[in-house]
């Protein structure tokens, strides 16, 4: 189980990565078109909410299959520091973008 999880952390990752270079070529685009632009506020407030879903899921799960309840306990004291909190930042940011568009 810890090894498809890790193995769902390791795709979200990579597909993080290709959406936020996606949206960086959708923001020079969108300077010179403005339905580019408009369309690309939208998919990358979209796409940054289901990324941060997926993150936080599986960093739950992870955080929670560990040996023991009180390494559990102490992994996800971490997890909440360190994944939850700043994909909560990210999340609270990213839901106002489908609405800019």
């Amino acid at each position: 189980m810890a090894v498809f999880l890790s193995q769902l952390v390791e795709l979200a990752g990579v597909l993080s990565i290709i959406g936020a270079v996606l949206a960086i070529v959708a923001c020079g685009a969108g300077i010179r078109f403005p339905t580019v632009r408009d369309r690309g506020i939208r998919v990358t407030g979209i796409f940054t909410l289901l990324s941060c879903a997926l993150v936080g899921m599986a960093a739950a799960c992870l955080g929670l299959s560990g040996p023991s309840s009180s390494a559990s306990l102490g992994n996800m004291v971490w997890m909440t520091t360190f994944v939850l909190a700043p994909l909560a930042l990210v999340s609270f940011s990213a839901r106002r973008c489908p609405h800019l568009a």
